[in-house]
């Protein structure tokens, strides 16, 4: 002979079950929108250049000896942000170390740290 569950069960069961699913939908909905770690913020070399990157993807890049700052989009990919000039569609990668920036070529590497 089977035993019969009350109506509590059943509701209580129901409830569970729905506190669930809208648990799970609303931390699905907060990692789609939330987009990870943001980049934006100044960043300051040692040799005095200054990057400074803008929620929007723009940045602007302030390189000693260099008349004016220069104009960038960028986006970010995986531990890269990839920097496209705004003028001649030419790109660079820096390299993303904790909060730093850095970029390696020709066995010097110099790192922006953010401000």
């Amino acid at each position: 002979m089977k035993k019969k569950k009350s109506n509590w069960t059943k509701v209580v069961a129901l409830i569970l079950v729905a506190a669930m699913v809208l648990g799970v939908v609303a931390a699905s909905i907060f990692a789609a929108f939330s987009g990870g770690p943001s980049y934006a913020g100044t960043y300051k070399s040692g040799s005095g250049s200054t990057i400074v990157l803008r929620s929007d993807g723009s940045a602007t890049v302030t390189l000693p000896g260099v008349n004016g700052p220069q104009q960038f989009l960028y986006s970010v990919n995986g531990n890269e942000v990839i920097f496209t000039s705004s003028s001649s569609g030419g790109t660079v990668t820096l390299q993303i170390k904790g909060k730093n920036l850095t970029l390696s070529q020709g066995g010097q590497t110099e790192t922006w740290v953010k401000q």
